[in-house]
């Protein structure tokens, strides 16, 4: 890795803070520049533009979303009410909420038609639906995938009723 790899993932780190915290409402150049020190120039210097900073950034909220559901969720495969009812806990986690309103924006993005948000968004979901498929324990890999996906819509579908105080039931359904 260069140095300025390093440096870019440095930022990109930084930039992964800012945006859990303060969403991506407020990510333009400037804000996002204040919140690695640095100005909107050097920003640009290291990456190609506005897209490729905020692309960078999400991927290692990606990596984070990863390294926490490592941590936090039983790497023994269960049964899917039992791998619902763990992620349902950490989503309503303080730690996890960050990630899961970050997530919301990208949604709205990408139902709005920004092309980056949709393809971060595609990859987060598709690694979620992935973790969630190796926690399964149906040995047919077409019916885990189905029940991954199935678990993906209710636990995220869970969080949007949550985030807007409608508490959807928790129970099987």
């Amino acid at each position: 890795m260069t140095r300025a790899d390093a440096k870019r993932r440095e930022i990109a780190d930084r930039l992964a803070d800012f945006l859990l915290a303060e969403g991506l409402i407020g990510a333009s150049l400037r804000p996002l520049a204040a919140a690695v020190g640095t100005s909107d120039r050097m920003l640009l210097y290291y990456f190609k533009d506005k897209e490729a900073i905020l692309a960078a950034a999400l991927q290692r909220v990606i990596g984070r979303i990863s390294d926490l559901l490592q941590s936090k969720m039983s790497p023994t495969p269960s049964s899917p009410d039992e791998v619902r009812s763990e992620l349902l806990k950490l989503i309503a986690s303080k730690e996890f909420r960050p990630y899961m309103c970050l997530w919301l924006e990208t949604a709205a993005l990408s139902a709005r038609g920004d092309q980056l948000f949709r393809t971060i968004g595609a990859q987060i979901a598709a690694a979620m639906q992935q973790w969630i498929a190796s926690r399964l324990v149906f040995p047919d890999p077409a019916r885990r995938q189905a029940t991954a996906s199935r678990l993906l819509r209710a636990v995220q579908g869970e969080f949007v009723m949550r985030s807007f105080g409608i508490f959807a039931q928790t129970d099987g359904g």
